[in-house]
């Protein structure tokens, strides 16, 4: 077993695409967290617990992300939550995220 780990992580080390699928196949609920991390934690941990509940959490696009609620497709809701990168009071910033898990119908 030894030689085949080490087989592994030699093709783990010149391939990028292989590595993730081992990763994603060593850590199979961990998909969500190879999203870049918040510059501020207490935005963070909120995130980390919409995650947990199952909204989408996407990076770069605009603002420094936005998350989407879990609900199907069709019956989504309207408006996704926009998070800053660099909010004027990130604990406030974090307790709209948690209302906005709150809120939301579909978790």
């Amino acid at each position: 077993m030894g030689g085949s780990i080490r087989v592994l992580t030699a093709i783990c080390r010149t391939r990028p695409a292989v590595r993730l699928f081992v990763l994603l196949l060593t850590f199979p609920n961990t998909a969500l967290a190879l999203r870049s991390r918040h510059p501020k934690k207490e935005i963070e941990a909120a995130l980390q617990e919409a995650e947990a509940e199952g909204f989408r959490v996407e990076t770069g696009r605009g603002h420094w992300g936005v998350m989407y609620c879990p609900g199907p497709e069709e019956e989504r809701c309207a408006a996704p939550f926009w998070i800053w990168s660099t909010p004027a009071n990130a604990a406030n910033h974090a307790k709209q995220i948690r209302r906005y898990v709150a809120r939301c119908p579909h978790h």
